[in-house]
């Protein structure tokens, strides 16, 4: 059972959430307050020369928004109505951007679209895709909406996941109150991880709102990966061990994978480090 409890001026109110909610329906607005990775950067890079590109699991449009700034167009594929409500808010303050910003309610498996696309990417998203049979109907289904030449780049956890107890992660201040949160891991059998997240938000030193929530990832090597791509058409041009673009190492505990269909010329790509 997932629990929010709000908690204003000494009045408390518990609500049950449903037990399939275990992806961030609740915690849409703490999305952005607490994923500050370095990333936008990197998929500029990758989409620069993309007419339109496809952001898979796009959430609260933290990519998006941005890269739609600098005058690309894309097409944003996202699940979550409450990251969806997340994102347009923050749509409503750009509207200059309806023109380059796409939001379809979908997921990567199952969304359809009559147009192909010469980049695809994913951020943060490959690691709650939970089964290698979801993963290759994901790619297959990217890959069916890419163009010749298209490629898709996403990045994935493959160091060791293991079962921590609850601990205070961040604490983040942003005007008059301070955001904190804490993350709690259950390893089952199988290798999911039963991620347990708790976010509290104080005033004033007060605590004013505690949302309870739960959400599930998998683990997968590097080589379940490469088979994966292989499987659905893919062939890896690069791999990446940071949003920095250093070559990967098996001290890595993140993969960063540039792939392309495969039997088509290589598009130029010379990514070297630094380049704008």
């Amino acid at each position: 059972m997932i629990l929010v409890k709000l908690r204003l001026k000494r009045k408390s109110v518990l609500i049950d959430l449903k037990n399939e909610d275990k992806g961030y329906e609740k915690a849409a607005k703490f999305y952005d307050v607490f994923d500050t990775k370095k990333n936008i950067d990197y998929f500029l890079k990758f989409a620069r020369d993309c007419k339109r590109v496809l952001d898979i699991g796009a959430g609260t449009g933290r990519i998006a928004i941005p890269l739609a700034k600098k005058g690309l167009t894309i097409c944003c594929i996202e699940p979550s109505a409450a990251m969806r409500e997340e994102f347009q808010k923050k749509m409503n303050n750009y509207p200059e951007l309806e023109n380059k910003i796409t939001i379809i309610p979908a997921d990567a498996k199952s969304f359809s679209l009559n147009e192909k696309f010469e980049g695809a990417f994913l951020s943060g998203t490959f690691d709650h895709i939970l089964t290698n049979k979801e993963r290759k109907s994901v790619l297959t289904n990217i890959y069916q909406h890419l163009t010749k030449n298209g490629q898709i780049t996403f990045d994935i956890f493959i160091g060791e996941m293991k079962s921590s107890p609850i601990s205070l992660i961040d604490k983040i201040k942003k005007d008059n109150r301070e955001y904190h949160r804490f993350i709690g891991r259950e390893k089952l059998s199988d290798g999911t991880i039963n991620v347990k997240l708790i976010y509290k938000v104080y005033e004033n030193e007060e605590l004013i709102e505690t949302v309870i929530q739960h959400s599930i990832a998998k683990e997968v090597t590097r080589e379940e990966v490469h088979q994966i791509l292989h499987k659905t058409g893919f062939q890896i041009i690069q791999e990446f061990g940071s949003f920095t673009m250093n070559p990967y190492s098996p001290e890595d505990e993140i993969l960063i994978v540039l792939a392309q269909k495969r039997g088509n010329e290589r598009k130029k790509y010379p990514w070297k480090k630094g380049q704008a």
